[in-house]
């Protein structure tokens, strides 16, 4: 397509195989293009599917480079299957210091699959995080839920992780699970995570 612009400015081109039949010859197809009538993907199959990959292409091309959200880890509660997820936000492949964390609700019980934000309320007194400090592409960060172990924001060779102490280990933390007596009542927090060393998954229960 791109090839057909260029050529088009040429008379000499223009003149012995016309602007548009130009696209056909490009693109291994002798057809001219537009199509006189009818319908263009039905009679050019090739020579629509070429061109619509470049648009594509084209269109990524002018898209902001941003990473797809990968899950650091989430938060359970024995209240409900609903869990609280903490994604990484990064820009252009590096951590987003001022932000790192996106936290959302995940719906697995009347609305399977819903995803929603965390209100206000739940962001201050419950769900949400504070930055306390940042390096070199990563941050230390405390949770509402549990603020008595800093997290580090970090890669583990290309692989965003969430590094905290459990039972004494440097762990990537997997699951924090809350165990509730009631509403407003907390029995137990349950840290789930496998050591950065290596091996099988290990827990630590924390009572209030």
């Amino acid at each position: 397509m791109l090839a057909c612009f260029v050529f088009k400015s040429n008379a000499k081109v223009r003149q012995k195989i016309g602007p548009y039949k130009f696209c056909g010859v490009f693109f291994g197809k002798k057809s001219s293009f537009p199509p006189k009538s009818g319908n263009f993907a039905g009679q050019n199959p090739y020579l629509y599917m070429r061109i619509t990959t470049i648009f594509v292409a084209l269109f990524l091309s002018l898209v902001p480079s941003t990473s797809w959200a990968q899950r650091l880890f989430h938060i359970a509660r024995s209240l409900n299957k609903n869990i609280v997820c903490y994604d990484v936000n990064t820009v252009n492949g590096k951590l987003d210091t001022k932000n790192p964390i996106h936290v959302y609700w995940h719906n697995n019980e009347d609305k399977p699959g819903v995803e929603e934000e965390l209100n206000a309320l739940q962001r201050r007194l419950a769900y949400g995080y504070k930055v306390r400090s940042t390096g070199n592409n990563e941050a230390n960060v405390s949770l509402t839920a549990y603020s008595k172990r800093q997290l580090r924001i970090c890669q583990q060779g290309k692989t965003w992780i969430a590094v905290i102490k459990i039972n004494g280990q440097d762990c990537r933390l997997k699951e924090l699970y809350v165990k509730t007596k009631g509403p407003m009542s907390v029995e137990y927090v349950e840290l789930r995570g496998t050591p950065l060393a290596g091996g099988k998954q290990i827990t630590e229960r924390i009572k209030p």
